[in-house]
């Protein structure tokens, strides 16, 4: 969809009144992830490759708050069917952002905003890993002012979540998460947005069609 009307601040206050409704799930769903990456940084390349399904299983959660539904712990375990993909979607994409991000930090951050709905793509429309990340940026280039403020105010609030100690950062990651899923929904879920709400509660994602 070009020149789509995103609006950052309302996508944020959104995944904030949802974060509210469910923050204790979403605050352990996100400790267990970073603990999960600490000890994955001490093993040689295994960041690069858990990192993918562990920000997927997240957006499955925000996912299933974004249409209704109970963000339960366990969906965390619901992205392996999609292990692959959403690997893949982490390591390209990790990759891309870091020489954006050498390049210029503006460059990195536009990256991010380009990739931002991969994960979510990937996991609802059953999408490989590249399919999923070139509709994402496909949207990001139609729309590259829109998608640029709005990673520039994900990464911000991150920042600031970093600062406290990083404990701040149980609450802004999956806020972000949740801001991002929910300008996915608005914008780019279209015919497949019932795809996951139909599966709330259970552990497991869809069957791919």
């Amino acid at each position: 969809m070009a020149n789509a009307n995103l609006d950052a601040a309302r996508y944020l206050g959104e995944g904030w009144r949802l974060f509210k409704e469910n923050g204790v799930n979403f605050a352990v769903a996100t400790l267990v992830v970073l603990l999960i990456s600490v000890v994955a940084s001490l093993i040689p390349f295994a960041s690069f490759i858990v990192s993918g399904p562990l920000l997927a299983g997240l957006s499955l959660m925000a996912l299933d708050a974004v249409r209704g539904g109970k963000p339960e712990i366990g969906r965390l375990a619901g992205v392996t069917e999609y292990l692959v993909p959403t690997a893949l979607i982490g390591i390209v994409t990790g990759v891309f952002g870091a020489i954006g991000t050498l390049l210029l930090v503006i460059p990195g951050i536009l990256v991010f905003g380009w990739y931002m709905f991969s994960y979510l793509i990937a996991i609802d429309t059953g999408a490989a890993f590249w399919p999923a990340m070139e509709r994402s940026r496909s949207f990001g280039f139609q729309n590259q002012v829109g998608v640029f403020v709005f990673a520039l105010i994900l990464t911000l609030v991150n920042f600031l979540g970093a600062l406290m100690l990083g404990l701040g950062l149980l609450v802004t990651i999956p806020v972000s998460i949740l801001a991002v899923a929910v300008a996915y929904q608005e914008h780019l879920a279209g015919a497949n947005a019932s795809r996951i709400s139909e599966t709330v509660g259970r552990t497991t994602p869809p069957p791919v069609a």
